[in-house]
């Protein structure tokens, strides 16, 4: 029997691949887009694919029979769709790693959208963070002579938005402890709404079938999307919030890695500072230092033991 040292592990391990997935999703997007698949073929797929995968792990939850789950997870369905729509479209207007760190500035949102539409507290910390995720913002788009803030920029920021919408509405539902459910439902909806809007979008939709974009599509579907977030669900059993939100944080900085590495994107030192300031600002609204101090002082006044077997 695995003890639970070992299961900590295991899952810090787990979840570090969860956050290099997540990084490396972003090239899968660009390729797909690159051969001609758009936004809403990508969301199709990613949608009734990733869906369908997390239902099948779903069933123990019998997540069918709360009828407040299902209405808030087609509500979060929604913000899933618009934040996916806006971050794919706001990449192809700008760079991977732009897109990447905007999109990790939704953590920065979620407690002020908490407080607004939830009543919870909002910590001096979040002020704080925000502003520093503003001044990372400029300079990642300083080029040393001018301010670029163009469309792309706007949809990522948009998009970020709409994701700490709905990670804020989820964190309410999550009382359910349902996440496979809640995740199929949210994905579905997501798919439904791309398949619904594709004739109505004058473009091509399915691509070139070039190999590339094929490989793309089907790593974001099956990888970054369903496979990641099931090894982040029985991750985040055995880790507390804080180590998760550090190791997840981690995925803008493995999309611009990957950014550079294998679609070489150029990199300038206002980038990397930009987006190192970005990661620090969501690494501080991510810690719970009072929490981790509490955690410590309770580690060193008892060791750790294994349940009986």
């Amino acid at each position: 029997m695995i003890n639970n040292k070992t299961k900590r592990r295991l899952s810090i391990f787990g979840l570090c691949f969860v956050a290099i997935a997540w990084g490396l999703g972003y090239i899968g997007v660009q390729k797909a887009l690159d051969n001609g698949w758009s936004s809403y073929s990508i969301m199709l797929f990613k949608g009734l694919v990733g869906g369908g995968v997390c239902f099948l792990f779903s069933f123990k939850e019998k997540w069918w029979l709360s009828k407040k789950l299902i209405i808030g997870c087609l509500i979060c369905g929604v913000f899933t769709f618009f934040g996916y729509l806006f971050q794919t479209e706001g990449q192809k207007l700008t760079t991977v790693s732009s897109c990447a760190f905007f999109t990790a500035t939704n953590i920065i949102f979620i407690p002020f959208i908490s407080f607004i539409f939830f009543k919870k507290k909002l910590n001096v910390r979040f002020i704080i963070a925000t502003f520093i995720a503003l001044f990372g913002i400029f300079i990642l788009n300083y080029d040393g002579t001018k301010l670029n803030f163009g469309w792309g920029e706007i949809l990522n920021l948009l998009g970020a938005v709409c994701f700490a919408v709905q990670i804020s509405y989820m964190g309410v539902l999550s009382k359910e402890d349902k996440p496979f459910g809640c995740a199929g439902i949210q994905l579905f909806v997501m798919g439904i709404i791309s398949a619904i809007c594709m004739p109505f979008i004058k473009e091509n939709h399915f691509g070139n079938n070039n190999f590339e974009g094929i490989i793309g599509l089907i790593y974001v579907t099956l990888v970054s999307s369903s496979l990641a977030y099931i090894i982040q669900a029985f991750s985040e059993k055995y880790v507390n919030e804080t180590v998760t939100g550090i190791i997840l944080a981690q995925e803008s900085v493995f999309g611009t890695i990957f950014s550079v590495l294998i679609i070489h994107e150029e990199l300038t030192i206002y980038r990397i500072v930009g987006g190192l300031i970005v990661v620090l600002a969501v690494l501080l609204s991510s810690i719970d230092f009072k929490n981790m101090r509490k955690q410590n002082n309770d580690n060193l006044n008892k060791e750790p033991t294994d349940p009986p077997k």
